[in-house]
């Protein structure tokens, strides 16, 4: 198959993976190579694309090195899959758009052709009068709103030893917002994320050859060296946090508990700051 007969993301993940194994290239070499996690990597050869974490950010990204590692052009990959990914959102409008006009049509045809008939002013002077009448009747009754209210028990009410059950599920739910992590760009060579807790921590750890990061810290930078396979330190920041990385795909990166992705083969600078 040419590139040229690709025409949805299934045949491009055949495509993929037809010349990696041409070229006799293994998952776990490109993994090797990428840091690209084997799931992932099996869903970009699968078509799965809505498999791939962070939105288009990352799946252009996993696409152009995973093209990168088995030795083609991946600007005609990254090109093909917007040729074929643009379709499908024209079909979908085009879908909606049939469906909102058949629809119109059967309201239309069902509606009754027949117009409903205007109320005569007798009727309404009728109920006019009807509502003068009661509104006089009300008047006339005795004022019960000074009587002192019933009270009821329920026993279906906790008792004050009883512990709500949901106690435990808003304070997960605290928590869980308290370590919220948003990703706000990525342009290739900086990556930007947001977090909404009281605190910055990140966690680096060397899992192939060796790293040089800088680390600046509220400002002052707390580190600046070489960390080898094995090694990992961990830093910590009250409002903004920026780490150059001179070698991405050999470090494993933790950001308040939860592991970020850093794609790409060359260096980057990556920026956290908590939301105010």
């Amino acid at each position: 198959m040419n590139l040229d007969d690709v025409k949805n993301p299934k045949e491009l993940g055949d495509y993929l993976k037809n010349l990696r194994l041409k070229k006799n290239i293994s998952l776990e070499e490109i993994n090797q190579e990428t840091k690209i996690r084997i799931k992932y990597l099996n869903a970009i050869e699968e078509g799965n694309f809505d498999a791939i974490p962070g939105g288009e950010v990352y799946l252009k990204g996993f696409l152009k090195n995973y093209a990168e590692a088995v030795g083609i052009n991946s600007n005609e990959i990254l090109k093909k899959y917007k040729e074929i990914s643009a379709p499908k959102s024209q079909e979908f409008q085009q879908e909606n758009t049939a469906v909102k006009k058949d629809r119109r049509l059967i309201i239309d045809e069902e509606r009754p052709k027949s117009k409903v008939p205007k109320i005569p002013l007798l009727l309404v002077g009728l109920v006019f009068v009807i509502a003068l009448t009661t509104l006089s009747f009300l008047k006339t009754q005795p004022d019960t709103s000074l009587e002192p209210p019933k009270t009821t028990v329920n026993s279906d009410l906790p008792s004050e030893n009883d512990t709500s059950p949901t106690l435990e599920t808003e304070e997960e739910r605290k928590e869980e917002l308290l370590n919220q992590i948003s990703l706000a760009s990525d342009d290739g060579r900086n990556i930007t994320y947001t977090v909404s807790g009281n605190s910055i921590n990140v966690k680096f750890e060397v899992i192939n050859d060796r790293c040089w990061i800088r680390v600046n810290s509220d400002g002052i930078v707390t580190f600046e060296g070489t960390l080898n396979k094995g090694e990992s330190k961990s830093f910590e920041a009250k409002n903004k946090l920026t780490i150059k990385i001179g070698n991405p795909p050999v470090v494993k990166v933790t950001l308040n508990g939860k592991e970020i992705e850093i794609p790409g083969n060359y260096p980057k600078t990556l920026l956290i700051m908590r939301n105010q």
